[in-house]
């Protein structure tokens, strides 16, 4: 079947680049770090996938080791903030009565079991949700499954897609008002109008051929970050114009904005680190 050779391709991916199924991780420091979102406050969450649980650093780049949440987590690589400030993270593992993996959300640190999503998830990677709420997970290796949330404080109970990917692999992935973006390794970069992808269930759209679009993120300026393969970062502008931002000595696997503090976050997930730049490429800091 389609879906057990794609979730397969990235499981091998995941256990063979980053070893999970032979080390152990105990403590809460940084133990490969992979998806990344900041709150409304400036917190920063991060998918601490090694340690199997979501850290929370201050806006100081202090961990607030009370924080650290552990509770309903196999592999969380991927996190996203809804906009009533609740926390979701993407779990590859088999959790919460997903044998397939899950997307579990948190309010004020506390799991809500009864907002777990387990429906059409198979390997959940990168997550994104936009500004009405609506949860956009790279799902099954290859393709994006979205869900509605049906009111303010409600919980999500409509499955919409999966969307048509053309059998590419989705890696990185980030939504907003103008665009939804995702990346794959060998294709590249795809922008389409969300509403465009919702209403055809596929996504057509410009291609970026020159980034692999590994990890991604949008600012509230439009401008998307877009974190490739070759240790590159990008930036692309709603005028559709693409300038260079920053050259890592590491692959990305998480970017956030912190768009009050003008801070991107991105995770390093070899040197167990995060990299603090500003919004102008300048390193302010590496979290370690």
């Amino acid at each position: 079947m389609k879906f057990t050779k794609s979730i397969a391709r990235i499981a091998s991916a995941l256990f063979c680049t980053f070893g999970f199924a032979t080390f152990s991780f105990a403590g809460s420091g940084l133990s490969i770090p992979h998806g990344l979102a900041v709150d409304s406050g400036g917190n920063l969450w991060v998918a601490n996938t090694g340690a199997n649980n979501i850290l929370k650093f201050n806006s100081s780049y202090v961990l607030q080791t009370s924080a650290t949440i552990t509770a309903g987590l196999n592999l969380p690589v991927g996190v996203a903030i809804d906009p009533s400030g609740n926390l979701w993270v993407a779990n590859f593992g088999s959790s919460n009565g997903g044998s397939l993996g899950s997307l579990s959300m948190y309010t004020n640190g506390k799991q809500n079991t009864k907002a777990t999503i387990t429906n059409g998830i198979v390997g959940p990677y990168a997550l994104a949700i936009d500004g009405m709420g609506n949860i956009w997970v790279s799902n099954d290796g290859n393709n994006i499954t979205v869900y509605t949330i049906p009111g303010p404080n409600a919980l999500p109970s409509n499955l919409i897609g999966p969307l048509s990917i053309n059998l590419y692999s989705v890696y990185g992935i980030t939504v907003s008002a103008q665009a939804l973006v995702w990346g794959s390794h060998t294709n590249g970069t795809i922008f389409s109008p969300p509403q465009v992808a919702l209403q055809e269930g596929a996504l057509p759209g410009f291609v970026d051929s020159n980034d692999t679009g590994n990890a991604l993120a949008t600012a509230s300026n439009g401008n998307v970050y877009i974190g490739n393969f070759d240790g590159s970062v990008n930036v692309f502008t709603p005028s559709l114009t693409t300038f260079f931002f920053a050259q890592l000595d590491f692959v990305p696997y998480g970017i956030a904005i912190d768009n009050a503090r003008g801070r991107v976050y991105i995770s390093d997930t070899v040197n167990n680190s995060i990299a603090v730049y500003s919004t102008t490429g300048v390193l302010l800091q590496v979290i370690q």
